[in-house]
């Protein structure tokens, strides 16, 4: 929490400079509007609002960008199922693919993103995901509703939430699961200049 808090008032410090009447101001309100209309909700996900908040102020440093990400779950028999998946992105001007085996896709889309990052971001092995959770929104939807996933991690120190949202579980893991490592890494690595 003491990172959280650390953040929140350095950029309540930032944000406090603008007219509460600005553009910046006004376009972080309808923003945040916009993005709980469409099922998020930040006050469990103190992370992601950071993030909401860095991008509004021109603050936000992205730690990734996807190219594309592939998964495959597969079951055989009676054998327990396993998900293989590799990922493609590129991270500081860095073209890099991860690739790993897991029980399900959230757990291989994390320990892909490890595999790709892992040597060339050594502190990525700090942080780890601690809690999951999924929540349906729209459940007259069936199997096709649009969920909210909140992932809580940990660097050992600290604990933080983040929140993604889509009609996909894996999208919406996806969302939360890059938002935790970007708030670390904005938090921690750019803003403090630690361990990159």
């Amino acid at each position: 929490m003491q990172m959280w808090w650390r953040s929140r008032r350095n950029l309540w410090n930032t944000s406090r400079s603008y007219d509460k009447n600005s553009e910046v101001v006004g376009l972080l309100i309808k923003e945040l509007k916009d993005k709980e209309r469409g099922g998020y909700e930040y006050e469990a996900a103190e992370a992601s609002f950071d993030l909401l908040m860095r991008r509004a102020l021109g603050r936000y440093r992205p730690l990734l960008e996807l190219r594309n990400y592939h998964l495959e779950t597969y079951k055989t028999g009676n054998t327990p199922s396993k998900t293989v998946g590799r990922i493609f992105i590129n991270s500081e001007g860095l073209d890099v693919m991860g690739a790993a085996v897991g029980v399900g896709p959230v757990e291989t889309l994390d320990h892909a993103i490890r595999d790709a990052l892992g040597p060339h971001f050594a502190y990525l092995k700090n942080v780890t995901l601690i809690d999951y959770r999924v929540r349906v929104l729209n459940p007259e939807e069936h199997s096709a509703a649009k969920v909210r996933v909140f992932i809580t991690s940990t660097d050992g120190a600290d604990i933080w939430e983040t929140v993604g949202v889509h009609e996909n579980i894996v999208e919406a893991s996806w969302e939360a699961l890059v938002e935790s490592l970007e708030y670390y890494y904005n938090n921690y690595v750019v803003e403090n200049g630690n361990g990159a």
